[in-house]
């Protein structure tokens, strides 16, 4: 049986991902976890019941190496560029 998580859990949960959490949105917020957990116990039986039917013997791997890109002609399209890089709007926020 999966362990349900707690209001004090959930809430700990909550600043943990730095959500903030009204009173009346944590128990449903408790329900979608717990449902959450329970799928996932549900999904690790089904997966821990199925053989292994492949082992990996030789390296998949390649090396890393320096290869062409798109080049500067795909600049050419860009809405604005500097130098040779595309300029996009800023997506993170500073504190």
């Amino acid at each position: 049986m999966t362990k349900l998580l707690s209001k004090d859990e959930v809430l700990d949960l909550a600043a943990l991902s730095a959500l903030k959490l009204q009173d009346r949105e944590i128990p449903g917020m408790l329900q979608q976890l717990n449902d959450v957990l329970g799928y996932a116990a549900r999904v690790g039986k089904v997966v821990q019941d199925v053989p292994e039917t492949r082992i990996l013997r030789v390296n998949v791997f390649r090396e890393d190496s320096v290869g062409s890109s798109c080049g500067v002609a795909v600049l050419a399209d860009a809405p604005e560029t500097q130098e040779h890089y595309f300029v996009v709007p800023a997506v993170l926020e500073s504190k």
